[in-house]
């Protein structure tokens, strides 16, 4: 793999390791798994966010991919459950853009602890089991989700259970 990054088989630039682990989806400042992975990136390239020029030799580059190996590589070979996360992202673009402006449908009346929210907010927010992410819109704006869950949540729960079982709690179909 580091000789896959290195052209000349001694350095793989930092800058660019990075970039390809954000290509992929990867490197959100909230995932938990990658915090080590980004103090040796501040260990090895300085408290800059820009590191052009920042080499790893083979020791370094080693210490970045075996914190979590299976996912480095999988990351560095766009072998990801989402493979062009970059178009994905797009097309997630362009469907909450085109919803954004849908007004259609009603706020539930009963009561929820987050009831308060601006009922204008619009986001969307994906994380893949391989941990890619993307956000669009109101998406630290914090919702509750009783009413859109109700669907997801009776089906599953058809699914596992059958409706004979179901029915009995949760009223009839």
């Amino acid at each position: 793999l580091f000789n896959t990054l290195s052209p000349d088989g001694k350095e793989v630039e930092l800058q660019s390791f990075i970039e390809r682990l954000h290509v992929a989806g990867l490197m959100d400042q909230r995932d938990k798994r990658l915090k080590v992975m980004k103090k040796i990136i501040a260990e090895v390239g300085g408290r800059g966010k820009c590191f052009y020029g920042v080499k790893l030799d083979i020791h370094g580059f080693a210490r970045l991919v075996d914190l979590d190996k299976n996912l480095m590589l999988r990351a560095l070979v766009n072998n990801l459950v989402i493979p062009n996360f970059g178009d994905f992202i797009q097309k997630v673009n362009y469907s909450f853009e085109l919803q954004q402006s849908n007004i259609a449908g009603q706020i539930p009346e009963d009561p929820c602890p987050l009831d308060k929210i601006n009922e204008d907010s619009w986001a969307v927010a994906v994380c893949t089991i391989d941990g890619q992410r993307c956000f669009f819109g109101d998406h630290n704006t914090q919702f509750c989700l009783k009413g859109q869950v109700k669907p997801f949540l009776i089906g599953f729960a058809l699914k596992k259970l059958g409706i004979e079982y179901v029915e009995k709690f949760v009223g009839h179909f």
